[in-house]
């Protein structure tokens, strides 16, 4: 079942075509890694995808609706999620907070709602209370749950950015280098949590630059190079093609 189509999407700075005519389709409960030189266009497109930059034309549809160049709020409404390589966090207060905050649909956020208290808002208070533990606990960081963000190592925080998107409910989640950067016992527990999320009928689409973890885990991988998209296939497919070879794989596997 196609979840999102990607049509035509063009995108210059400065009269450099970073994303240049690029087409594709993520299908549900599949895991499809993006990979390609730096300056392939990569963050770029999450950037699109997110509704952090404006493209300048083609069109982008997540379960038939069009979400062109529509506004981060709205497209994140919609069931997209977002991780980032640099991790977005609220770095002074708890881990708690920090998941509780990424929430949606609280009737408590409505200032007439919160002078005059109902049933709904308390309702919504508990309904996100035990989607943060859900999303903690998921995790592995609910004995960490008093700790304030910036107190958390590392692989922690990248863990803390995953739980965050879980716990805004999204269907399709962008993860940008979830495991880099992280020791190995850190970044397997990410790969098995990622698995876990596609057995649960999440999407996954991923920016990567290990070939080991792209080859390992990946349903679908995409190549990117110089805005285009050269080649789209199976992990096997895609390791043993020339054009990847030349244009990514030759450079090492230190690309992003």
């Amino acid at each position: 079942m196609e979840l999102l189509k990607i049509e035509h999407i063009k995108k210059s700075f400065d009269g450099l075509k970073v994303v240049d005519d690029l087409s594709f389709t993520l299908e549900k409960g599949k895991i499809t890694s993006l990979i390609g030189p730096n300056g392939a266009g990569k963050t770029t497109l999450f950037n699109i995808l997110s509704g952090l930059c404006k493209a300048d034309s083609g069109d982008i549809y997540f379960n038939s609706n069009s979400i062109f160049n529509k506004s981060p709020y709205y497209i994140a409404n919609l069931g997209i999620g977002r991780t980032f390589q640099n991790i977005k966090l609220f770095p002074q207060i708890s881990v708690w907070d920090n998941v509780l905050l990424a929430s949606q649909n609280h009737s408590g956020e409505h200032f007439i709602k919160t002078l005059l208290p109902t049933k709904q808002v308390h309702e919504d208070e508990k309904n996100a209370e035990e989607k943060a533990m859900e999303c903690l606990e998921f995790v592995g960081l609910f004995n960490k749950k008093e700790y304030f963000a910036e107190n958390l190592s590392y692989g922690q925080k990248k863990l803390l950015g995953l739980a965050i998107t879980l716990a805004t409910g999204a269907d399709l989640l962008l993860l940008d280098e979830p495991t880099a950067g992280v020791y190995p016992e850190t970044r397997k527990k990410i790969l098995e949590l990622l698995g876990q999320l596609r057995d649960q009928g999440k999407t996954i689409l991923f920016i990567e630059h290990d070939m080991k973890i792209v080859m390992d885990i990946s349903d679908i991988v995409i190549v990117m190079n110089y805005g285009k998209k050269i080649v789209e296939g199976s992990p096997e497919n895609v390791k043993n093609n020339q054009d990847v070879k030349d244009a990514y794989l030759g450079r090492g596997n230190g690309s992003s």
